[in-house]
């Protein structure tokens, strides 16, 4: 940008070229290090927070030196064109650049200031979603725990001596506990694996709307011959890539965080249906070899699965409960888009 606005303002004028290529020279040189450094970060990934502040502020470092050096190039500009022009050519020409450079400088202020805001927004929405997994399983090892009572009570009911060996129960919640560590195990592995594909193909696609974006500037810069033209222009393209690069960011999360909550319901209830089938099992087991015993049986399952889905429920519904609102998590990201388009 500020290569072809010093075209533009040199216009014609005498040495204009050479003093362009200058420049041009000097923005080259500085430029070549921040490029290489920011064309391996786009690469990863997934990162940890303390790598993302790390980044952050390597990125601020390299900033501020970027500012130093382009304050002291912007000087040597300005004793250049003293020795070219005279002095109210060369203080007009500096004066624009200046104004211009403001004008620019409060533009990408104007825009990072949103794009701060909206990292930090879905920082806090990831936060929810994450929250709302880990009360999944903790609903999860809750609801087993409780299958388990339930069905040592039902158990000793139908037994006819009212007496159930601590061997068999103890086999049984070893069962459980395993079913629910594989599960757990699972679901971690799942989400690491889905959330990383779908962020690797959100990357590609955000690379290629960048690079869309990018080549919308140079038609307009390389046969705009107004300044103030020139800045509007500037203007409209970084609000209106702004709003694509938001509206972008907010459909992607909303992409993962659906995939994401569509696995970690279907990974539930699948353990859940383990669990129950397991203790199923063993109530059935315990009553094998009586008709009556197991018509009965059937009963009490029955009677088992209102109990806990009721008890469960209850839970769900109890504020102070650490994982009352886990039903809700999956539409964390629909509200948290909501939220930053607001």
């Amino acid at each position: 940008m500020f290569l072809q606005l010093l075209r533009v303002l040199l216009s014609d004028r005498e040495r204009a070229d050479i003093i362009h290529h200058q420049q041009q020279q000097e923005v080259e040189l500085l430029m070549r290090g921040v490029s290489v450094d920011e064309g391996a970060e786009t690469d990863a990934v997934m990162c940890s927070i303390e790598e993302v502040e790390k980044t952050g502020r390597e990125q601020l470092e390299r900033s501020l030196q970027m500012a130093v050096s382009f304050a002291k190039q912007l000087e040597q500009l300005g004793q250049t064109l003293h020795r070219t022009f005279s002095s109210d050519v060369s203080e007009e020409v500096m004066r624009n650049v200046i104004g211009c450079l403001r004008s620019m400088e409060d533009i990408v202020s104007e825009v990072q200031g949103s794009v701060l805001k909206m990292l930090l927004d879905r920082f806090e929405c990831w936060q929810e979603v994450s929250d709302g997994l880990r009360e999944k399983t903790a609903l999860l090892k809750r609801e087993a725990e409780l299958m388990l009572k339930v069905t040592s009570q039902s158990v000793q009911e139908l037994r006819a001596d009212g007496q159930l060996e601590k061997q068999s129960l103890s086999d049984v919640e070893t069962a459980v506990n395993e079913a629910l560590e594989q599960s757990t195990d699972e679901i971690r592995r799942q989400t690491e694996e889905l959330a990383l594909d779908r962020c690797e193909k959100a990357c590609v696609r955000r690379r290629r709307m960048m690079k869309a974006q990018s080549s919308e500037w140079s038609p307009v810069s390389d046969t705009q011959t107004d300044a103030r033209l020139m800045m509007k222009v500037f203007e409209e393209l970084q609000i209106r890539h702004w709003h694509q690069r938001r509206d972008f960011e907010l459909q992607q999360d909303t992409r993962i965080s659906d995939a994401l909550c569509e696995r970690w319901t279907s990974l539930c209830s699948k353990c859940s249906r383990r669990v129950a089938d397991l203790c199923s099992e063993f109530v059935l087991s315990v009553t094998a070899g009586s008709a009556p015993s197991t018509v009965q049986a059937q009963s009490v399952l029955q009677s088992m699965k209102l109990t806990v889905a009721n008890q469960m429920q209850q839970e769900k519904d109890t504020p102070t409960h650490t994982c009352a609102h886990s039903e809700s998590s999956c539409s964390d990201a629909d509200r948290c888009g909501w939220r930053m388009r607001l």
